[in-house]
């Protein structure tokens, strides 16, 4: 049996209108996962097709990275679900769809082999 890695590398693909929730429930898990005796570190690079991204919420997060080219073995891929409208917002727009599509185009290349990939509610939609 092979030991896991000391470090896990998570990508965390933020769509546009991210559903805050199922980024904060999952990473808050893998928080708390590393102080578990013997437990794995996690790497986590936020992912998306733009560097922002607007929440469902209406907060927007930043600096986010782009899609990778590829990504490592061992890889743990997480997929946030999104909403149909923004709070206060509009709901979806030409360019949004234009991401998702992105988003559809990169797992199916990225995804191999290797790479755990983990869906949360809508998320599987892309997926």
């Amino acid at each position: 049996m092979t030991e896991p890695p000391a470090v896990i590398p998570v990508f965390v693909v933020l769509p546009p209108r991210t559903l805050l929730l199922d980024v904060a429930g999952p990473l808050e898990v893998l928080r708390r996962a590393t102080f578990e005796p013997g437990a794995p570190g996690f790497a986590v690079t936020y992912v998306a097709a733009r560097p922002s991204v607007e929440s469902s919420i209406g907060l927007t997060l930043a600096g986010i990275q782009p899609l990778p080219e590829a990504l490592p073995d061992g890889a743990l891929v997480i997929v946030s679900g999104n909403v149909d409208q923004v709070l206060g917002g509009e709901g979806a727009s030409a360019a949004d769809a234009e991401d998702e599509a992105a988003i559809v185009a990169w797992l199916a290349r990225a995804v191999r082999p290797g790479v755990t990939l983990a869906c949360i509610c809508s998320g599987s939609l892309l997926a």
